[in-house]
C-alpha cells in the first residue's frame, strides 16, 4: 500500500510538471535582443540634455545587459545630426527643425536629402531663450539691432531659430559666432550683450550665467509670434513666464521638438529596445536626469513627427495600442505576422 501511494504521488508531480511545460510552451516569450556597441551622441556638456542622454544610456544598459552605450559630447544639433549621417553615432540627440531640414534637404542640407533619416521618439520641446545683460536695458528683439549678440553654441540648432526670426523682423545683430562655453565667457567680460540658448525653462545654463550677472529675457510681441509660426511651422509658441531668471519678464518665444534621431541603418531590435528602456524600466532614471520632461507623454509627443518614425519605434508603439499615423510608418517597418 506504501508503495501504491508513492507511486501515486509521483505520477502526479510528473503530471504538474507536465502541464506547466506545456503552458510556458503555449505562453508569448519576450523576444530576445541581440544587444550589441553604440554611440549616442548628446548635446555639449553645460546642457541639461547631456545629462538626459546619459540617463537613457545607463537605462538602455541595466534593462537589456547586451548592450554596451558610449555617450559622446558634441557642439550641438547640426554637429549631431552630421555625426549620425556620417555614421559616427548610431543614434543622437535631435531638434525637430533639423529633422525636417535632413529629410528632405533642405536648409543645412540642402540638395542632400537623407531619406533614411529617422526619428525614435521625442521627449521635450527646445525653447528658444535670448538672454541679455540686465545692465543693457534692452526689453525687446528690436534692441539687439546692431549690437555684438551670440545666437547660439556653434552647431547648435538654436543658431538657426535665432537667425531666421531676428531675419524675418529685420533684426541685424553683430553676430559673435562661438561654441556655448566661449559665448558664456564673453558675456560675463561684458565682450556681447547677450546670447542664445534652446532648452527648458528654466535653463541651468542661464540660470548659472543670471547668478553672476543679472540677464532679462527678451521676445516677440504677439503679432510676431503668429507670424512666425505661420512662416516656420515645424516651430511651436511657448511663453517663458515672468522671474524665470531673478526678476526676468515674461517673453513670447518659440521653439521646436527635441527627440533621438537615428536612421533606418539602424537594427530594429535596437530601436525597439531604446525605446522600450526610455519609456518603461528606465523612465525613473531620465526622469530624476532631465526633470523637466517627467510630465511629458513622449509617445504621444513622438507621433507630431514630421519624417518617418524608426522600424523598432513603430513596433513598440504598436505593442502599446498606439494608432501610428501611416505617414510615419517607414518602407521598411513589416508587421508581425
Amino acid at each position: 500500500m506504501k508503495s501504491i501511494g508513492r507511486t501515486s504521488v509521483l505520477l502526479t508531480a510528473i503530471l504538474v510538471l507536465g502541464c506547466a511545460s506545456l503552458a510556458v510552451a503555449g505562453s508569448p516569450a519576450e523576444p530576445v535582443i541581440k544587444g550589441g556597441t553604440y554611440t549616442f551622441a548628446a548635446a555639449p556638456s553645460t546642457s541639461p540634455v547631456y545629462a538626459y542622454w546619459v540617463a537613457i544610456a545607463k537605462a538602455v544598459k541595466t534593462l537589456f545587459r547586451s548592450f554596451n552605450i558610449t555617450v559622446s559630447e558634441t557642439t550641438g544639433a547640426l554637429d549631431i545630426t552630421k555625426r549620425v549621417r556620417a555614421r559616427q553615432a548610431a543614434v543622437g540627440n535631435s531638434m525637430g527643425d533639423l529633422d525636417y531640414y535632413n529629410f528632405n534637404g533642405q536648409e543645412q542640407f540642402k540638395d542632400q536629402a537623407n531619406k533614411k533619416a529617422r526619428i525614435i521618439w521625442y521627449f521635450d520641446h527646445l525653447i528658444a531663450q535670448w538672454a541679455v545683460t540686465k545692465a543693457s536695458g534692452i526689453k525687446t528683439i528690436e534692441g539687439l539691432d546692431g549690437k555684438e549678440f551670440n545666437p547660439g553654441g556653434a552647431g547648435g540648432g538654436i543658431v538657426g531659430i535665432t537667425k531666421k526670426a531676428m531675419a524675418l523682423f529685420n533684426v541685424q545683430p553683430r553676430y559673435y559666432e562661438a561654441t556655448q562655453a566661449s559665448a558664456q565667457e564673453a558675456l560675463l567680460n561684458r565682450q556681447i550683450i547677450g546670447l542664445s540658448k534652446a532648452g527648458p525653462v528654466p535653463d541651468s545654463f542661464i540660470q548659472q550665467i543670471n547668478a553672476n550677472l543679472p540677464v532679462e529675457i527678451v521676445g516677440l510681441t504677439k503679432a510676431q509670434q503668429d507670424k512666425a509660426l505661420e512662416s516656420y511651422p515645424y516651430w511651436a509658441p511657448f511663453t517663458i513666464p515672468a522671474k524665470t531668471y531673478g526678476d526676468s519678464q515674461e517673453a513670447l518665444t518659440v521653439g521646436v521638438l527635441v527627440g533621438a534621431q537615428t536612421t533606418s541603418d539602424l537594427p530594429e531590435d535596437a530601436g525597439y529596445a531604446f525605446i522600450k528602456a526610455m519609456w518603461e524600466g528606465g523612465k525613473s532614471i531620465w526622469q530624476a536626469a532631465y526633470p523637466s520632461a517627467a510630465h511629458i507623454n513622449a509617445l504621444e509627443l513622438t507621433l507630431r513627427s514630421s519624417i518617418p518614425l524608426h522600424a523598432g519605434a513603430v513596433r513598440y508603439l504598436k505593442e502599446k495600442g498606439v494608432a501610428v499615423p501611416d505617414r510615419l510608418v517607414p518602407p521598411e517597418y513589416k508587421p508581425a505576422s
